[in-house]
């Protein structure tokens, strides 16, 4: 197993086939009690939509490998993967969709937006554009 292959992999399913299973759902935020420490109010997060996991208590977080480190108690990258992989074979896990795209920087949106004409601006009677726009 890669670490592109690892990441692809849903941290909910996998939390769930090693036997933890979240207190509460809030729009695809996953609360657990900590599989890392003991506790009594849950404060480990899954972030289902970026498929990313945070310990409030442990001041931690990560993608699926980070936690593999703290579950296998291991800095081991290749020792996680195994971990993982043999996982996996054992129990089906869904994928995730990963972007493949990065995201456009907010300036290429802003070039052509037109700022309107306020009361204290009537001297000109067109809308003004951003500088960078078209004329």
């Amino acid at each position: 197993m890669t670490i592109a292959e690892a990441k692809q992999l849903r941290i909910v399913d996998y939390l769930a086939s090693l036997g933890y299973h979240p207190q509460s759902v809030t729009s695809k935020q996953y609360w657990y009690l900590s599989p890392l420490r003991n506790e009594r109010t849950p404060s480990f997060k899954v972030n289902d939509r970026l498929n990313e996991w945070y310990d409030f208590g442990a001041a931690t977080g990560g993608d699926l490998v980070e936690l593999g480190k703290h579950l296998y108690q291991t800095d081991s990258v290749s020792e996680v993967l195994a971990y993982i992989g043999k996982h996996e074979n054992a129990i089906p896990i869904q994928r995730v969709r990963i972007p493949g795209t990065t995201p456009r920087p907010v300036e290429a949106d802003m070039k052509d937006v037109l700022v309107p004409s306020f009361p204290w601006n009537r001297r000109r009677h067109r809308p003004h554009v951003l500088p960078g726009g078209p004329l």
